[in-house]
């Protein structure tokens, strides 16, 4: 691969050169390409970050021109500059070919995210020869951390996660006991990490805590389970469907009785309505009777 990468530098400096002039072509490759290797970096999320493929080597020669050739998570791209002019940019990202510190040309990365990991490889060219440099580039993100309690079959276990981290967080226990740990690596390269432990009660999960270590922190951080309410029932189910099935025949009960009292009271309002009418026409009944009584004797009187 390096000798491709100097082949590369040659390709690509002849052509670049041919709008100068043959002679001048000639002339700058006329020594071999010195190659200084691999190097690896990693950066932190978030941070500023710049590259440099003259590092190593000091020259007060004409420098021609500086490539870098992106190979990243999601594309590939370049960014060049020639005779001091930035003049090739098919990653359009942000990143940009500047001077750095004591006047070395870096490649500046304003914001490092997840998309900038990858392989980067500088092409340096300079009139006495030219220098190649392949970078692997990781990131240092840290990781979202959780822990609670959940039920295995009639285990109950204390559980501890780190989500999408890189390089992979660590995960200890401030008890002993049967311990599990998974390890789960995304398309993207981050690692998610769960450890767990095996407890005998309730009450031993909620004083069981756990550690976790990375390097993006300085200090690590001890999480203690989150139990909560769906948690707390999932450790007694059969005494919370019993109580759910109590509760459900007991509140029909109630239904059933509500009703029932309420049929029993219209019924006895429809009796009471009954007999005081038979009541309030009884009177009427006797009153005509003695009217027509006084009417008749009357009458025989008077004949």
């Amino acid at each position: 691969m390096l000798l491709l990468h100097v082949a590369l530098v040659v390709l690509v400096s002849e052509a670049w050169g041919a709008e100068e002039g043959p002679n001048q072509t000639n002339k700058t490759f006329s020594t071999s390409a010195r190659v200084y290797g691999v190097k690896y970096a990693s950066f932190r999320l978030g941070e500023e970050a710049d590259l440099t493929c003259e590092d190593a080597v000091r020259t007060d020669n004409k420098i021609l021109f500086v490539i870098w050739h992106l190979n990243q998570t999601d594309k590939n791209c370049e960014i060049g500059q020639k005779n001091g002019v930035n003049d090739r940019d098919t990653c359009n990202d942000g990143k940009l070919l500047r001077n750095g510190t004591k006047g070395k040309l870096v490649l500046h990365i304003p914001k490092f995210s997840y998309s900038d990991v990858g392989n980067y490889s500088c092409s340096f060219a300079f009139s006495g020869g030219a220098v190649n440099f392949i970078y692997h580039i990781n990131i240092t993100a840290p990781p979202k951390i959780s822990s609670w309690v959940e039920s295995r079959g009639d285990r109950r276990v204390v559980v501890c996660r780190a989500e999408r981290a890189s390089p992979v967080a660590n995960i200890s226990w401030g008890v002993t006991g049967n311990v599990t740990v998974e390890t789960e690596r995304g398309p993207d390269g981050l690692i998610t990490v769960e450890s767990s432990v095996e407890v005998n009660t309730l009450e031993e999960a909620q004083n069981t805590s756990c550690t976790i270590r990375h390097v993006y922190w300085d200090e690590p951080r001890v999480i203690v389970p989150n139990i909560n309410n769906s948690q707390a029932i999932s450790q007694n189910l059969p005494v919370v469907y019993t109580t759910i099935l109590i509760s459900v025949v007991f509140c029909l009960g109630l239904l059933v009785l509500g009703i029932k009292k309420v049929i029993d009271l219209r019924m006895n309002q429809n009796s009471s309505k009954s007999v005081d009418y038979v009541e309030e026409v009884e009177p009427y009944e006797s009153y005509v009777q003695r009217v027509n009584s006084i009417y008749n004797s009357s009458r025989d009187l008077f004949v």
